[in-house]
Protein backbone atom coordinates (compact mmCIF):
# COMPACT_ATOMS: atom_id res chain seq x y z
CA UNK A 1 0.00 0.00 0.00
CA UNK A 2 1.14 3.67 -0.81
CA UNK A 3 3.10 5.41 2.60
CA UNK A 4 0.07 7.25 2.76
CA UNK A 5 -2.16 4.89 4.27
CA UNK A 6 -1.83 4.67 7.98
CA UNK A 7 0.10 1.82 9.33
CA UNK A 8 -2.53 0.51 11.67
CA UNK A 9 -4.78 0.27 8.35
CA UNK A 10 -2.10 -1.34 6.15
CA UNK A 11 -1.00 -4.06 9.15
CA UNK A 12 -5.60 -4.94 9.13
CA UNK A 13 -5.19 -5.52 5.23
CA UNK A 14 -1.89 -7.65 5.70
CA UNK A 15 -3.49 -10.00 8.37
CA UNK A 16 -6.45 -10.60 6.41
CA UNK A 17 -4.36 -13.62 4.37
CA UNK A 18 -3.00 -15.19 7.21
CA UNK A 19 -6.26 -15.42 8.99
CA UNK A 20 -8.32 -16.33 5.89
CA UNK A 21 -6.02 -19.28 4.89
CA UNK A 22 -6.33 -20.10 9.17
CA UNK A 23 -10.23 -19.92 9.11
CA UNK A 24 -10.85 -21.90 5.68
CA UNK A 25 -7.96 -24.85 6.94
CA UNK A 26 -9.78 -25.02 10.70
CA UNK A 27 -13.04 -25.37 8.28
CA UNK A 28 -11.90 -28.04 6.39
CA UNK A 29 -9.99 -30.27 9.21
CA UNK A 30 -13.25 -29.62 11.23
CA UNK A 31 -15.74 -30.53 8.37
CA UNK A 32 -13.68 -34.01 7.48
CA UNK A 33 -13.35 -35.00 11.24
CA UNK A 34 -16.91 -34.26 11.90
CA UNK A 35 -17.98 -36.07 8.78
CA UNK A 36 -15.48 -39.28 9.50
CA UNK A 37 -16.11 -39.53 12.79
CA UNK A 38 -19.46 -38.05 14.04
CA UNK A 39 -17.90 -35.62 16.43
CA UNK A 40 -17.32 -32.10 16.22
CA UNK A 41 -13.19 -30.93 15.83
CA UNK A 42 -13.79 -28.78 19.46
CA UNK A 43 -15.81 -32.15 20.82
CA UNK A 44 -12.62 -34.08 19.76
CA UNK A 45 -10.03 -32.12 21.90
CA UNK A 46 -12.10 -31.75 25.11
CA UNK A 47 -12.55 -35.48 24.81
CA UNK A 48 -8.76 -35.87 24.88
CA UNK A 49 -8.40 -33.43 26.98
CA UNK A 50 -10.71 -34.45 29.29
CA UNK A 51 -8.27 -36.82 31.90
CA UNK A 52 -5.85 -33.41 32.30
CA UNK A 53 -8.84 -31.51 32.98
CA UNK A 54 -10.24 -33.75 35.79
CA UNK A 55 -6.78 -33.55 37.01
CA UNK A 56 -6.74 -29.95 38.11
CA UNK A 57 -10.14 -30.24 39.14
CA UNK A 58 -9.42 -31.34 42.87
CA UNK A 59 -8.77 -29.71 46.30
CA UNK A 60 -5.06 -30.32 45.98
CA UNK A 61 -4.35 -29.30 42.28
CA UNK A 62 -7.11 -25.85 42.57
CA UNK A 63 -4.63 -24.78 45.81
CA UNK A 64 -1.43 -25.51 43.95
CA UNK A 65 -2.35 -23.24 41.08
CA UNK A 66 -4.15 -20.44 43.42
CA UNK A 67 -0.55 -20.36 45.27
CA UNK A 68 1.23 -20.36 41.76
CA UNK A 69 -1.12 -17.53 40.36
CA UNK A 70 -0.39 -15.28 43.68
CA UNK A 71 3.11 -15.74 43.50
CA UNK A 72 3.31 -14.94 39.96
CA UNK A 73 1.15 -11.54 40.72
CA UNK A 74 3.84 -11.25 43.74
CA UNK A 75 6.55 -10.89 41.17
CA UNK A 76 4.67 -8.45 39.21
CA UNK A 77 3.71 -11.46 36.26
CA UNK A 78 -0.10 -10.50 35.46
CA UNK A 79 -2.11 -13.54 36.17
CA UNK A 80 -3.33 -14.16 32.03
CA UNK A 81 0.20 -15.30 31.94
CA UNK A 82 -1.64 -18.58 33.91
CA UNK A 83 -4.63 -17.91 32.49
CA UNK A 84 -4.10 -18.30 29.33
CA UNK A 85 -3.90 -22.03 30.12
CA UNK A 86 -6.81 -22.42 32.64
CA UNK A 87 -8.85 -20.32 31.55
CA UNK A 88 -10.40 -22.65 28.46
CA UNK A 89 -10.84 -25.38 31.23
CA UNK A 90 -12.01 -23.04 34.02
CA UNK A 91 -14.61 -21.97 30.73
CA UNK A 92 -15.20 -25.10 29.37
CA UNK A 93 -16.10 -26.43 32.75
CA UNK A 94 -18.66 -24.24 33.91
CA UNK A 95 -20.45 -24.42 30.67
CA UNK A 96 -20.39 -28.99 31.50
CA UNK A 97 -21.80 -27.48 35.04
CA UNK A 98 -24.51 -25.39 33.08
CA UNK A 99 -25.37 -28.39 30.50
CA UNK A 100 -25.89 -30.32 33.38
CA UNK A 101 -27.84 -28.39 35.98
CA UNK A 102 -30.62 -27.61 32.51
CA UNK A 103 -30.68 -31.57 32.19
CA UNK A 104 -31.90 -31.45 35.98
CA UNK A 105 -28.34 -32.05 37.96
CA UNK A 106 -28.75 -30.34 41.38
CA UNK A 107 -26.61 -27.39 41.60
CA UNK A 108 -24.79 -29.72 44.66
CA UNK A 109 -24.21 -32.09 42.40
CA UNK A 110 -22.65 -30.50 38.74
CA UNK A 111 -19.49 -32.28 38.14
CA UNK A 112 -17.03 -29.26 38.66
CA UNK A 113 -16.27 -26.85 41.35
CA UNK A 114 -12.94 -25.40 39.05
CA UNK A 115 -15.05 -22.83 37.15
CA UNK A 116 -14.51 -19.36 36.06
CA UNK A 117 -17.29 -18.29 38.81
CA UNK A 118 -15.23 -19.88 41.01
CA UNK A 119 -11.62 -18.55 40.49
CA UNK A 120 -12.57 -14.83 40.24
CA UNK A 121 -15.37 -14.38 42.63
CA UNK A 122 -14.47 -16.58 45.78
CA UNK A 123 -10.77 -16.10 45.37
CA UNK A 124 -10.74 -12.12 43.97
CA UNK A 125 -12.94 -10.47 46.62
CA UNK A 126 -12.08 -7.03 45.86
CA UNK A 127 -9.05 -7.90 43.62
CA UNK A 128 -6.04 -10.28 43.24
CA UNK A 129 -4.77 -10.81 46.72
CA UNK A 130 -8.41 -10.36 48.24
CA UNK A 131 -8.10 -7.05 49.19
CA UNK A 132 -11.30 -5.36 49.90
CA UNK A 133 -10.67 -5.58 53.44
CA UNK A 134 -7.48 -4.32 53.43
CA UNK A 135 -9.01 -1.16 51.19
CA UNK A 136 -11.88 -0.30 54.26
CA UNK A 137 -8.50 -0.48 56.95
CA UNK A 138 -6.67 1.86 54.41
CA UNK A 139 -9.27 4.57 54.98
CA UNK A 140 -9.06 4.17 58.49
CA UNK A 141 -5.48 4.82 58.68
CA UNK A 142 -3.86 7.67 60.64
CA UNK A 143 -1.11 8.06 58.01
CA UNK A 144 -2.70 10.42 55.12
CA UNK A 145 -0.37 8.59 52.52
CA UNK A 146 -2.52 5.20 53.17
CA UNK A 147 -5.50 7.00 53.38
CA UNK A 148 -5.26 8.25 50.09
CA UNK A 149 -4.52 5.04 48.63
CA UNK A 150 -7.62 3.65 50.13
CA UNK A 151 -10.09 6.48 48.76
CA UNK A 152 -8.29 5.95 45.35
CA UNK A 153 -8.29 1.97 45.49
CA UNK A 154 -12.08 1.53 47.23
CA UNK A 155 -14.01 2.34 44.38
CA UNK A 156 -12.49 0.08 42.21
CA UNK A 157 -12.25 -2.75 45.13
CA UNK A 158 -16.34 -2.58 44.25
CA UNK A 159 -15.51 -4.16 40.85
CA UNK A 160 -12.34 -6.34 41.76
CA UNK A 161 -9.61 -4.30 40.69
CA UNK A 162 -7.09 -3.17 43.14
CA UNK A 163 -4.10 -1.93 41.18
CA UNK A 164 -3.96 1.56 42.82
CA UNK A 165 -3.82 -0.48 46.22
CA UNK A 166 -1.10 -3.10 44.98
CA UNK A 167 1.01 -0.57 43.26
CA UNK A 168 0.22 1.94 45.44
CA UNK A 169 1.39 0.32 49.10
CA UNK A 170 3.35 -1.17 47.04
CA UNK A 171 2.68 -5.16 47.49
CA UNK A 172 4.19 -6.00 44.43
CA UNK A 173 7.80 -7.42 44.93
CA UNK A 174 7.46 -6.01 49.03
CA UNK A 175 8.49 -9.18 51.19
CA UNK A 176 6.38 -7.58 53.80
CA UNK A 177 2.94 -8.27 51.90
CA UNK A 178 3.88 -12.00 51.05
CA UNK A 179 2.40 -13.70 53.48
CA UNK A 180 -1.17 -12.04 53.17
CA UNK A 181 -0.85 -11.61 49.51
CA UNK A 182 -0.43 -15.30 48.65
CA UNK A 183 -2.65 -16.50 51.95
CA UNK A 184 -5.53 -14.50 51.82
CA UNK A 185 -6.30 -16.24 48.53
CA UNK A 186 -5.59 -19.38 48.90
CA UNK A 187 -7.19 -19.55 52.19
CA UNK A 188 -10.19 -18.10 50.26
CA UNK A 189 -10.19 -20.88 47.80
CA UNK A 190 -9.93 -24.04 50.51
CA UNK A 191 -12.97 -22.68 52.17
CA UNK A 192 -15.25 -22.29 49.30
CA UNK A 193 -13.62 -25.63 47.44
CA UNK A 194 -14.24 -27.23 50.84
CA UNK A 195 -18.05 -25.99 51.20
CA UNK A 196 -19.03 -26.61 47.57
CA UNK A 197 -17.35 -30.12 47.69
CA UNK A 198 -19.68 -31.15 50.70
CA UNK A 199 -22.89 -29.59 49.62
CA UNK A 200 -22.34 -26.62 51.97
CA UNK A 201 -22.81 -24.16 49.06
CA UNK A 202 -24.23 -25.03 45.50
CA UNK A 203 -21.36 -25.43 42.78
CA UNK A 204 -21.16 -22.72 40.18
CA UNK A 205 -23.20 -23.01 37.06
CA UNK A 206 -23.76 -19.70 35.63
CA UNK A 207 -20.78 -17.70 34.25
CA UNK A 208 -20.54 -13.84 35.50
CA UNK A 209 -18.13 -11.32 35.00
CA UNK A 210 -14.84 -10.86 36.51
CA UNK A 211 -16.02 -7.42 37.81
CA UNK A 212 -19.12 -8.26 39.49
CA UNK A 213 -19.39 -7.07 43.21
CA UNK A 214 -18.47 -9.87 44.76
CA UNK A 215 -21.97 -10.96 46.91
CA UNK A 216 -23.67 -10.21 43.71
CA UNK A 217 -21.38 -12.75 41.12
CA UNK A 218 -21.78 -15.03 44.44
CA UNK A 219 -25.57 -14.95 44.54
CA UNK A 220 -25.36 -15.27 40.43
CA UNK A 221 -23.22 -17.99 39.67
CA UNK A 222 -24.32 -20.31 41.99
CA UNK A 223 -28.53 -19.35 42.86
CA UNK A 224 -27.71 -20.13 46.75
CA UNK A 225 -28.18 -17.28 49.25
CA UNK A 226 -25.65 -19.30 51.23
CA UNK A 227 -23.15 -18.56 48.91
CA UNK A 228 -23.57 -14.54 49.60
CA UNK A 229 -23.63 -15.54 53.58
CA UNK A 230 -19.96 -17.65 52.51
CA UNK A 231 -18.35 -14.95 50.84
CA UNK A 232 -19.10 -12.21 53.17
CA UNK A 233 -17.71 -13.93 56.12
CA UNK A 234 -14.46 -14.69 54.06
CA UNK A 235 -14.03 -11.18 53.05
CA UNK A 236 -14.39 -10.52 57.06
CA UNK A 237 -11.63 -13.26 57.78
CA UNK A 238 -9.31 -11.16 55.13
CA UNK A 239 -9.77 -8.12 56.93
CA UNK A 240 -8.83 -9.71 59.85
CA UNK A 241 -5.54 -11.33 58.40
CA UNK A 242 -4.84 -8.15 56.86
CA UNK A 243 -5.41 -6.11 60.09
CA UNK A 244 -1.77 -6.73 61.83
CA UNK A 245 0.11 -5.98 58.39
CA UNK A 246 -1.68 -3.62 57.90
CA UNK A 247 -1.43 -1.85 61.46
CA UNK A 248 2.62 -2.77 61.82
CA UNK A 249 3.18 -1.14 58.37
CA UNK A 250 1.16 1.99 59.63
CA UNK A 251 3.13 2.35 62.73
CA UNK A 252 6.28 2.23 60.64
CA UNK A 253 5.32 4.64 58.14
CA UNK A 254 3.59 6.80 61.36
CA UNK A 255 7.27 6.37 63.09
CA UNK A 256 8.85 7.63 60.21
CA UNK A 257 6.69 10.79 60.02
CA UNK A 258 7.56 12.04 63.24
CA UNK A 259 11.35 11.10 63.34
CA UNK A 260 11.26 13.05 60.21
CA UNK A 261 9.34 16.05 61.67
CA UNK A 262 12.18 15.81 64.56
CA UNK A 263 14.92 15.69 62.43
CA UNK A 264 13.59 18.73 60.16
CA UNK A 265 13.14 20.61 63.30
CA UNK A 266 16.66 20.71 64.47
CA UNK A 267 17.82 20.84 61.21
CA UNK A 268 15.65 24.50 61.04
CA UNK A 269 16.74 25.49 64.09
CA UNK A 270 20.65 24.64 63.74
CA UNK A 271 20.32 26.85 60.33
CA UNK A 272 19.03 29.52 62.22
CA UNK A 273 21.43 29.18 64.59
Amino acid sequence: MPDSVPKTLTETFNSLFPITVMAVGVALISTFITHFTGVTFPEMVLNALAPVISAFDNLFSTTLLIVLQQVLWWFGIHDLALGAVLDPIRLGNEMVNAAAYAQGTPLTELPHILTDSYWFVFLNIGGTASTFGLCLLLLRSKAKRFRTIGKLGIVPAFFNINEPVMFGIPMILNPFWLLPYVGVATLNGIVAYVCMMIGLVNRPAIIVGWNLFFPLGAYLSTLDFRAVILIIVLAVVDTLIYYPFFKRRTEENGEWHKNQRVIEYFESNNTQN
